[in-house]
């Protein structure tokens, strides 16, 4: 595993200008970030290998939610109110069919989503808003306890937002407590809170696959570690091709497309064989739906 900054240098180096920042040259420490940044942005794109979860908070009335900056497609929505009932993706055509028909029909939970204009729109709308509980003590930012009024609103295990900025998610509750708590979720900041601060319930959470980090010198790229030397390929073609070596801008170009090709198949091959169950005593194999 290796960070930005330790890739950086190993690619001024074998373009020959290692000392790039401190003696004016071609491949400086922030053109060579935005290179290896590109590549695993490619990385992600034709692999989609990682996975976000983007939980919300609704109203009344609500439609739509707001996809975040970095998605690249919804694997999945489910909501809370219904215990993780999920929410089926259907095409645009199929979600205007429905929104003809009964356009104000509204539910607990939505039955169905499609994406338009970089928002994730639901079916039947949100008949209400999420239910929120009080913190009943001041919480420290490294709490994993929270101490409530009442937790009758929540459900047993979830995410929620405190303040409508936090997102946390807990593991399970008492009647006056949260237990198992993560704090700071979703690029959210853990802040201290004093008693009567509010917490919703996320009734909408989308799992989604999603652009990586930023580089910067000391991020890691968040592709596998087993990985991380292929993205030199792409930054070393791009500074060929600036500098006008086209054979070996060609070669490195080969390196980096053979790598995508190599992570994609064993990308798939986990995908095809994670459902397969073998029966120790039949020797069948089975997925879950059923032998195979």
């Amino acid at each position: 595993m290796a960070i930005a900054s330790a890739l950086m240098a190993q690619v001024q180096a074998e373009l020959g200008d290692p000392n790039a920042d401190t003696q004016s040259g071609k491949f400086t420490s922030s053109v060579i970030y935005g290179w290896l940044d590109e590549a695993q942005k490619e990385w992600c794109v034709k692999l989609m290998p990682l996975i976000g979860i983007n939980s919300q908070t609704v109203v009344t009335n609500q439609d739509s939610v707001a996809l975040p900056t970095d998605n690249i497609m919804i694997d999945a929505v489910s909501s809370r109110r219904g215990w993780l009932r999920k929410v089926q993706a259907i095409g645009i055509t199929d979600w205007l069919n429905q929104q003809s028909a009964v356009r104000t029909a509204l539910s607990t939970d939505p039955a169905m989503f499609t994406e338009i204009d970089q928002r994730a729109y639901v079916f039947p709308r949100y008949s209400g808003s999420s239910l929120v509980s009080l913190i009943n003590a001041s919480t420290s930012t490294t709490a994993t306890t929270l101490t409530m009024a009442s937790t009758g609103n929540l459900t047993s295990y979830g995410r929620a937002k405190i303040e409508a900025s936090e997102v946390i998610e807990y593991t399970g509750k008492t009647d006056t407590t949260l237990t198992g708590v993560r704090r700071g979720l979703e690029n959210t900041t853990a802040t201290s809170y004093a008693s009567a601060a509010s917490v919703a319930q996320c009734d909408y959470i989308a799992y989604y696959r999603r652009y990586p980090i930023a580089l910067a010198s000391t991020a890691t790229p968040e592709i596998k570690a087993a990985y991380h030397e292929k993205l030199k390929a792409y930054a070393k073609y791009m500074g060929y091709m600036m500098e006008g070596s086209f054979d070996k801008a060609q070669a490195q170009l080969g390196v980096w497309q053979t790598a995508l090709a190599d992570a994609e198949y064993a990308e798939k091959k986990k995908f095809l064989m994670t459902d397969r169950i073998r029966d120790m005593d039949s020797q069948i194999v089975s997925n879950i739906y059923g032998p195979v």
